[in-house]
């Protein structure tokens, strides 16, 4: 972090994260789950008893971060109180702001008391540590989850705007409404869990993503408005929630979950060259076109949000048929100079690994024009053993490709081109084809830099007069 970063976030404000204990990634799943649960007599202490620490100079905290902690009381195995671990920021004097997520799912609506909820403050030069209390929920985004720290869809904006009982002097964070820019570097602050002996507490620290906006990932391939967007970062349980921040410490969205890319269902798009390992992908909730920002801060969202979105599934397929389309015209190209012994059809197979376009036999020309044909690049050599006679044909026959591309960052695009010039050996009976009639014909192996046709046998007519 640059040190005019620094500086802005000491007095802007910044916020943090859900907290997790040391449990390892798991598949799309949030960042949140309970620090602990202990007898209900000892939770009150306890709520009196957290500590938020900052890595950042002078062990300083910016001043609106706050570590969001929820009590749950339970009867089961005894009166027990589990405590999740969050982290929410004030956006304006007597709002936090955080993840739907993080709230029990039955308050996860307007007007719902959310008086389970308290945030701590740490310490700077200007305030000292304090704990503020959460009395309503003003908005609170739908999201599929099945309980509170359980698992849900990564690819839903997840957000809550949270009412404290009173307001308070601690500066807030400001918004930016502009989205994301590709491949540009953002900071995030963020709170990693820290278990000290039953103790509630957190560790703020910044770290950096690079953000993708037009990842495969995405519900939709909006750009910079896209709802959630992906990022590279290095993350760990209980970073859910950290504000993703410019140069000038505005908040362009929320840290809200990531995923383990090699269990992700995207493989089954026909057609596509995936890499072999993707790293863990973040996920980041864009602030640029939330709606609940109009009605609770007053911030109005972008025109460019009222623009269709493109879905990713539609890229991909027009990515397929451009492919196909600059396949016809390298085909239309060959047959200028293509062998005028046949007559050729376009063929295009779809691969796990990509597509290959080439020329394919249909039929051939009465064996009397064959003599005609200058030699050049084809070869006809013809051989016989009692009443079986064969002609093998070779001539060049170029096989053409097209990888689409899915990169490091789910970042997709087409890379159509020559893959090999290829030889293709046509080997069948000359005489049906010397009277006009259909022929038996073995297809030699068929090569290209990445794909293999071991050949076959098919029937060749003789093209019409």
């Amino acid at each position: 972090m640059t040190a005019g970063l620094l500086a802005l976030a000491l007095v802007a404000a910044l916020a943090t994260a859900c907290a997790k204990p040391d449990s390892g990634f798991k598949p799309d799943q949030h960042e949140t789950t309970f620090v602990t649960t202990v007898p209900q007599a000892e939770a009150a202490k306890m709520q009196t008893d957290v500590e938020l620490l900052c890595d950042l100079p002078g062990n300083l905290c910016p001043s609106a971060v706050a570590l969001m902690l929820t009590r749950i009381d339970t009867s089961a195995n005894g009166l027990r109180s589990n405590f999740y671990q969050c982290t929410s920021f004030l956006v304006a004097p007597n709002v936090m702001a955080t993840n739907s997520h993080c709230l029990p799912p039955s308050i996860r609506q307007a007007g719902a008391s959310c008086s389970q909820v308290q945030f701590s403050f740490g310490r700077n030069e200007s305030f000292a540590a304090e704990t503020a209390n959460c009395e309503s929920v003003l908005a609170a985004s739908e999201i599929e989850d099945v309980a509170l720290g359980g698992l849900t869809s990564l690819k839903q904006a997840d957000y809550a705007f949270l009412k404290l009982r009173s307001s308070l002097s601690r500066p807030p964070l400001q918004f930016s409404r502009s989205g994301f820019q590709n491949q540009k570097n953002y900071h995030v602050l963020a709170i990693d869990p820290v278990r000290s002996n039953g103790r509630i507490r957190g560790r703020l620290k910044s770290k950096t993503c690079r953000a993708t906006t037009e990842s495969y990932l995405s519900p939709s391939l909006a750009g910079a408005q896209a709802e959630v967007i992906s990022a590279q970062c290095d993350i760990i349980h209980g970073n859910s929630g950290s504000p993703v921040l410019d140069d000038q410490a505005l908040v362009h969205g929320l840290l809200h979950g990531s995923w383990q890319t090699s269990t992700l269902d995207i493989k089954k798009t026909s057609g596509f060259l995936f890499k072999d390992h993707f790293d863990p992908m973040s996920v980041i909730t864009n602030v640029s076109c939330i709606q609940m920002l109009e009605g609770v801060l007053g911030t109005p969202r972008a025109a460019s949000c009222d623009a269709p979105a493109v879905n990713a599934v539609e890229v991909a397929k027009e990515l397929t048929r451009t492919t196909k389309t600059d396949f016809q015209a390298q085909f239309d190209k060959w047959l200028l100079r293509a062998p005028k012994m046949f007559e050729y059809s376009l063929e295009i197979k779809t691969l796990a690994s990509g597509q290959i376009g080439y020329p394919q036999v249909k039929c051939a020309y009465p064996l009397t024009s064959w003599s005609a044909i200058p030699a050049g690049d084809i070869g006809v050599s013809s051989s016989s053993s009692g009443n079986n006679r064969k002609t093998t044909v070779t001539y060049p026959s170029p096989i053409w490709g097209a990888r689409v591309l899915v990169d490091s960052d789910f970042q997709m695009s087409a890379s159509p081109g020559l893959l090999d010039k290829g030889t293709a050996t046509l080997t069948f009976d000359p005489v049906p084809l010397a009277s006009k009639h259909m022929t038996r014909v073995e297809m030699g192996p068929l090569d290209g830099s990445f794909v293999h046709f071991g050949g076959g046998k098919f029937d060749l007519p003789v093209c019409p007069d």
